[in-house]
């Protein structure tokens, strides 16, 4: 059985034109600079093993960033279609960053929002005199009850409190 070809994908000069500059400008960064060569060799017309070699990337990745250039190309024609108002380079530029992002990634979702994260670090700045403790400094497992008994959260455990004091917290964005 042979094997099917690779989508053609559609690159119109605009886009075409922003994928080069993209390629050109140093404040690009090393990642949009490999997507957007991707991109603009798959645009030729060229399998993805071709591209893949020719550019010395992984298969997987050029299959990948066909499958995503296609998921835009409805995007894209929207833009294109819409008036030209003067700022349609400044748009299709945008949208084809956006393109050229990571995707979302999948995990645990955020646990804390920033409400939460900066009540908690608020508690560690206070006296723990106020809070009626005899301490004269907080700890990370203080906080934590300190933070529940207030009803900041539910619950969270000290080493996250201990993460929050260190700067690295996980919240909503």
């Amino acid at each position: 059985m042979p094997t099917p070809k690779s989508p053609k994908i559609q690159v119109s000069e605009l886009q075409r034109s922003i994928l080069e500059q993209i390629q050109n400008q140093r404040k690009s960064s090393v990642t949009e600079v490999g997507r957007s060569q991707i991109i603009l060799a798959i645009s030729q017309g060229y399998p993805n093993t071709k591209v893949s070699n020719h550019l010395g990337v992984h298969y997987g990745q050029v299959k990948r960033w066909r499958k995503r250039w296609l998921s835009f190309e409805a995007a894209f024609a929207a833009l294109a279609s819409g008036p030209d108002d003067g700022h349609l380079r400044l748009r299709m530029t945008k949208k084809i960053k956006e393109c050229l992002s990571d995707a979302p990634r999948s995990g645990t979702p955020y646990t804390f929002t920033a409400e939460q994260y900066c009540q908690i670090v608020a508690i560690s700045l206070e006296d723990p005199a106020l809070s009626g403790l005899p301490i004269s400094e907080w700890t990370p497992k203080e906080i934590t009850n300190e933070a529940i008994k207030r009803g900041i959260v539910k619950s969270i455990s000290s080493n996250q409190v201990r993460l929050f004091l260190k700067g690295k917290r996980r919240q909503t964005p």
